[in-house]
């Protein structure tokens, strides 16, 4: 479907960002779902990331993604499954997560599934340049992050259950590089691409 334009106020009251918060150019935080516009946004009272719905011209907050006001999230919303795949960036070893979430049309509400958030330990970002997710053509997950000038993978192909040890990618010139990662397919051959 093509999704109408927002409406209501450009700025969503309660939320704080800047730099180092909300606006990162290689993250998705805004989606369109069950004829609703969505974003994860920090909260400027609790410093913690919500999940934001918007509700003609207002938003408010749906559900509480971390407590950790320093994470990224970087969002991949399956329309058709009504499901919602974060990862929850973090430059400290023990905090990055990846959580999924469900959606209910009855209540328009999404809850988090059981076992979940999983903890990605280690896969960190550094500096103001965090890891970024997407979906493979045949179902599995990759992420990204570049960490002492090497550009680091992991995967998935149980939808966020079990994750894949670091799969080195590429050595790198500077020791923090954004990166964002997409796929494609191109001549009938699926492809995840990465671009540094």
């Amino acid at each position: 479907c093509t999704p109408p334009a927002a409406t209501g106020p450009s700025a969503i009251s309660g939320t704080f960002g800047g730099s180092s918060k909300f606006y990162k150019p290689n993250q998705s935080k805004v989606f369109f779902h069950a004829d609703k516009w969505w974003v994860a946004a920090p909260d400027n009272l609790e410093n913690d990331w919500f999940l934001w719905k918007q509700a003609g011209a207002t938003w408010t907050k749906a559900l509480k993604l971390s407590i950790e006001g320093s994470a990224a999230p970087d969002c991949y919303v399956d329309n058709a499954a009504n499901k919602l795949y974060i990862l929850l960036s973090h430059n400290s070893a023990d905090s990055p997560q990846f959580l999924r979430l469900t959606y209910n049309p009855n209540t328009e509400a999404w809850t988090k599934d059981a076992g979940f958030p999983k903890t990605l330990l280690g896969f960190t970002h550094k500096g103001e340049n965090p890891c970024v997710l997407t979906r493979a053509k045949n179902g599995d997950f990759w992420i990204f992050g570049v960490r002492e000038a090497v550009l680091y993978a992991r995967r998935s192909n149980d939808n966020g259950v079990s994750w894949t040890s670091d799969i080195k990618v590429k050595q790198m010139g500077s020791p923090t590089v954004n990166c964002d990662a997409v796929s494609f397919t191109a001549n009938g051959v699926n492809y995840v691409g990465v671009g540094y």
